[in-house]
């Protein structure tokens, strides 16, 4: 259908397979944040501010080293493996164990396109190996402009799915990204008044690997639709 010629070669929209599973329930929600959306993306490619930023909130302390990152073509991805971690209260109290007992923790996670990222967290029984719960999220951005952004976020799990318990995850994840939002708009302004922004040379460290990838990424399809 359509002129073949004209058909786009971009790579098909990726697939979020726990959208078809019916043992997952999700929450929701839309922002509005005053900054330019790669400050978002930069964010959730580095999740070693969760003791620092979120510490109160999600109170995922034991993040602390840069994870394992790696590319392929368009698709920058991370995975952080935790042996017999102390388990936050996030993750233990819909799971119906004690928060802190030794769990091993699958983190890992991708960078899809300028549009879409997402994490994904399997808990793992160290005793057997079983996986005894997934958490799924999904962020997802569109710039308003240089300075703005709408950022969509679905968080979704297969364990304590009741609706009361599913309340109490959505009242956190809008804590937790509020905090973001207070950091990422301090960035922002930041940038926006010195008025050396465009002139500096930007300063990266090891945790910012996937940040730097994912920023050449997007240089590559903005260059591509230049073509």
């Amino acid at each position: 259908m359509g002129d073949p010629d004209r058909i786009d070669d971009a790579p098909l929209p990726h697939v979020l397979e726990w959208t078809e599973d019916p043992s997952f329930a999700k929450v929701e929600g839309i922002m509005e944040i005053a900054a330019n959306y790669m400050l978002l993306k930069e964010n959730v490619l580095d999740l070693t501010h969760f003791g620092y930023v979120h510490a109160s909130s999600f109170k995922i302390t034991d993040w602390v080293d840069p994870p394992r990152f790696t590319t392929e073509g368009d698709t920058v991805s991370y995975h952080q493996s935790f042996s017999r971690s102390a388990l936050p209260p996030v993750f233990a109290e819909p799971l119906g164990i004690a928060t802190g007992t030794p769990y091993d923790r699958e983190n890992y996670g991708s960078f899809i396109s300028p549009a879409l990222q997402i994490a994904a967290v399997d808990l793992i029984d160290p005793d057997n190996g079983t996986i005894t719960g997934r958490f799924r999220v999904t962020h997802a951005t569109t710039p308003i402009d240089a300075t703005h952004m709408l950022y969509f976020w679905i968080v979704a799990r297969d364990f304590g799915t009741d609706p009361e318990q599913m309340a109490h995850i959505e009242a956190i994840t809008k804590t937790g990204f509020a905090e973001d939002e207070a950091i990422i708009e301090a960035v922002q302004r930041v940038m926006t008044r010195d008025p050396r922004s465009n002139r500096t040379r930007e300063i990266s460290v090891k945790m910012d690997t996937a940040a730097v990838q994912a920023r050449r990424i997007v240089q590559r399809w903005m260059d591509r639709e230049k073509a």
